[in-house]
């Protein structure tokens, strides 16, 4: 992130002193890594709620445990089919998840994905189409 910022706007942040680790290939301008981590837009590897607002919410902490899973095979499979993240690729993920069924049900039910970080300032990356039917695998 600290070698996109500097591609990006010329220079480092002015607290970075040091580069960081400098990638082998720089990094590409329309990288949604840099945007996606300061919340330039709404996206589900993103926490739902601030820290202090999970450190308040037990129910909530407990979500994002669990959904931290899920995030992670997500992901996994987006660099593996090199079809990049979608939300729907997390929603999927999730339900299909063998982990905890009565909190991935918890989770759905809830509408807990539908929220929005509220130090997101973007869009959402990709809202879901149908709330009652999970996205196909097309």
């Amino acid at each position: 992130m600290i070698a996109l910022y500097a591609q990006q706007f010329g220079k480092p942040l002015r607290w970075n002193a040091s580069p960081g680790r400098l990638p082998r290939v720089s990094p590409s301008a329309e990288d949604g890594t840099l945007a996606t981590a300061v919340g330039a837009l709404d996206c589900l590897l993103q926490a739902r709620k601030t820290i202090r607002r999970l450190a308040e919410d037990p129910e909530a902490m407990m979500f994002e445990e669990h959904l931290h899973g899920a995030r992670i095979t997500a992901v996994r499979a987006a660099i593996l089919n090199g079809q990049g993240f979608r939300n729907d690729l997390l929603r999927r993920h999730l339900e299909r998840g063998w982990a905890a069924p009565f909190i991935r049900d918890e989770i759905v039910n809830s509408g807990y994905l539908d929220q929005r970080n509220p130090v997101t300032i973007g869009p959402v990356l990709d809202a879901p189409e149908d709330d009652h039917e999970p996205p196909s695998d097309d």
